[in-house]
């Protein structure tokens, strides 16, 4: 089962983690990223669009986790999947991380 509805792949990909010189907010979840905190950066070109996201630690690693996701649908993607396999996210490692996010968000 494939969870890349993607059309195409970009015409440029490119992932980077950075040291915050400025307070920025993740694309995912909303969280500031504080001066000093690392966060990833990632631009592409998506069926002719550029786009960039800057993501928190804990978005970037629900990245890692998941095997196919679209930037800015983060939370929603991990959850079908999640749902998908019958998976409880209350016990999973990412669950817990996306559980603080809906934490962080209230």
């Amino acid at each position: 089962m494939s969870y890349c509805d993607i059309d195409e792949m970009p015409a440029f990909y490119r992932e980077k983690w950075h040291k915050a010189r400025s307070t920025h907010a993740c694309c995912e979840c909303g969280h500031v990223i504080s001066q000093g905190e690392t966060y990833q950066r990632v631009s592409g070109m998506w069926e002719g669009y550029i786009g960039e996201y800057k993501t928190c630690e804990p978005c970037a690693d629900l990245y890692a986790a998941l095997p196919c996701v679209m930037h800015g649908d983060l939370h929603e993607q991990y959850a079908n999947y999640l749902d998908d396999f019958g998976i409880d996210e209350s016990w999973s490692k990412s669950g817990d991380v996306l559980n603080n996010h809906r934490e962080r968000k209230l």
